[in-house]
């Protein structure tokens, strides 16, 4: 029998007009979209980064 193929899932956002369901939304998709096409998720990764300050780029 042949291993399914493994992924990860990488959620993230980054404006304030995103929230915590952004992510959520994202890795439920993400969850259903691996066990169609027969993918075993075996890790989850979410990044609630809020972007760069401009300003930090001339500092």
């Amino acid at each position: 029998m042949t291993q399914p193929s493994r992924a990860a899932i990488y959620a993230r956002f980054s404006t304030d007009l995103q929230n915590e369901r952004s992510i959520e939304d994202q890795i439920d998709l993400c969850r259903s979209y691996a066990e169609r096409e027969g993918f075993e998720v075996i890790a989850t990764y979410a990044d609630k980064a809020r972007g760069m300050d401009p300003q930090l780029m001339f500092d």
